[in-house]
Protein backbone atom coordinates (compact mmCIF):
# COMPACT_ATOMS: atom_id res chain seq x y z
CA UNK A 1 0.00 0.00 0.00
CA UNK A 2 1.16 3.49 -0.74
CA UNK A 3 2.11 5.58 2.28
CA UNK A 4 0.31 8.93 2.10
CA UNK A 5 2.16 10.84 4.78
CA UNK A 6 5.77 11.21 5.80
CA UNK A 7 6.89 10.35 9.28
CA UNK A 8 8.26 13.14 11.46
CA UNK A 9 11.79 11.75 11.18
CA UNK A 10 11.69 11.80 7.36
CA UNK A 11 10.38 15.38 7.32
CA UNK A 12 13.15 16.50 9.67
CA UNK A 13 15.82 14.83 7.54
CA UNK A 14 14.43 16.26 4.29
CA UNK A 15 14.14 19.74 5.80
CA UNK A 16 17.68 19.51 7.15
CA UNK A 17 19.09 18.55 3.75
CA UNK A 18 17.27 21.38 1.95
CA UNK A 19 18.32 23.87 4.64
CA UNK A 20 21.93 22.73 4.38
CA UNK A 21 21.86 23.15 0.61
CA UNK A 22 20.40 26.64 0.97
CA UNK A 23 22.90 27.72 3.62
CA UNK A 24 25.90 26.07 2.00
CA UNK A 25 25.38 27.85 -1.30
CA UNK A 26 26.45 31.37 -0.27
CA UNK A 27 29.29 29.99 1.84
CA UNK A 28 31.08 28.74 -1.25
CA UNK A 29 30.97 32.13 -2.94
CA UNK A 30 30.30 33.03 -6.53
CA UNK A 31 33.53 31.62 -7.94
CA UNK A 32 35.81 30.62 -5.13
CA UNK A 33 35.67 26.85 -5.44
CA UNK A 34 35.24 24.77 -8.55
CA UNK A 35 35.28 21.12 -9.50
CA UNK A 36 36.40 20.80 -13.08
CA UNK A 37 34.53 23.35 -15.16
CA UNK A 38 31.51 23.61 -12.84
CA UNK A 39 31.35 25.75 -9.75
CA UNK A 40 30.10 24.17 -6.54
CA UNK A 41 27.25 26.70 -6.54
CA UNK A 42 26.16 25.45 -9.96
CA UNK A 43 26.33 21.85 -8.79
CA UNK A 44 24.17 22.65 -5.75
CA UNK A 45 21.67 24.56 -7.93
CA UNK A 46 21.47 21.67 -10.40
CA UNK A 47 20.98 19.19 -7.56
CA UNK A 48 18.19 21.24 -6.00
CA UNK A 49 16.41 21.65 -9.33
CA UNK A 50 16.78 17.92 -10.05
CA UNK A 51 15.33 16.95 -6.65
CA UNK A 52 12.44 19.38 -7.05
CA UNK A 53 11.66 18.07 -10.53
CA UNK A 54 11.58 14.47 -9.26
CA UNK A 55 9.32 15.42 -6.34
CA UNK A 56 7.05 17.38 -8.69
CA UNK A 57 6.73 14.42 -11.02
CA UNK A 58 5.91 12.11 -8.14
CA UNK A 59 3.21 14.46 -6.83
CA UNK A 60 1.70 14.75 -10.31
CA UNK A 61 1.72 10.98 -10.64
CA UNK A 62 0.01 10.65 -7.26
CA UNK A 63 -2.63 13.15 -8.39
CA UNK A 64 -3.34 11.00 -11.43
CA UNK A 65 -3.43 7.81 -9.32
CA UNK A 66 -5.85 9.47 -6.89
CA UNK A 67 -8.11 10.46 -9.76
CA UNK A 68 -8.09 6.92 -11.13
CA UNK A 69 -8.86 5.54 -7.65
CA UNK A 70 -11.75 7.97 -7.34
CA UNK A 71 -13.16 6.91 -10.69
CA UNK A 72 -12.77 3.21 -9.88
CA UNK A 73 -14.22 3.53 -6.35
CA UNK A 74 -17.77 3.87 -7.64
CA UNK A 75 -20.21 4.18 -4.73
CA UNK A 76 -17.87 2.77 -2.05
CA UNK A 77 -17.53 5.63 0.49
CA UNK A 78 -14.33 4.28 2.08
CA UNK A 79 -12.55 4.03 -1.25
CA UNK A 80 -13.80 7.50 -2.22
CA UNK A 81 -12.46 8.92 1.04
CA UNK A 82 -9.05 7.33 0.44
CA UNK A 83 -8.98 8.70 -3.10
CA UNK A 84 -9.97 12.19 -1.91
CA UNK A 85 -7.20 12.11 0.70
CA UNK A 86 -4.68 11.02 -1.92
CA UNK A 87 -5.76 13.82 -4.27
CA UNK A 88 -5.62 16.36 -1.42
CA UNK A 89 -2.11 15.30 -0.39
CA UNK A 90 -0.95 15.33 -4.00
CA UNK A 91 -2.26 18.87 -4.50
CA UNK A 92 -0.60 20.01 -1.28
CA UNK A 93 2.65 18.37 -2.41
CA UNK A 94 2.46 20.07 -5.81
CA UNK A 95 1.84 23.45 -4.17
CA UNK A 96 4.79 22.90 -1.81
CA UNK A 97 7.09 21.96 -4.68
CA UNK A 98 6.07 24.97 -6.77
CA UNK A 99 6.40 27.30 -3.77
CA UNK A 100 9.81 25.95 -2.79
CA UNK A 101 10.98 26.22 -6.41
CA UNK A 102 9.87 29.86 -6.52
CA UNK A 103 11.53 30.62 -3.19
CA UNK A 104 14.78 28.94 -4.24
CA UNK A 105 14.86 30.91 -7.49
CA UNK A 106 14.21 34.14 -5.58
CA UNK A 107 16.96 33.38 -3.05
CA UNK A 108 19.33 32.36 -5.83
CA UNK A 109 18.90 35.72 -7.59
CA UNK A 110 19.71 37.64 -4.42
CA UNK A 111 22.67 35.54 -3.26
CA UNK A 112 24.54 34.86 -6.49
Amino acid sequence: MICYMFKKKEIVILTSVVTFLLLAQPAFGAGSFSIGDKLVVDIINDTIKFILSIIGRISLLMLIVGGVYYIISGSNPDAQLKAKKLITYAIIGTILVLTSFAILNLIDKFLV
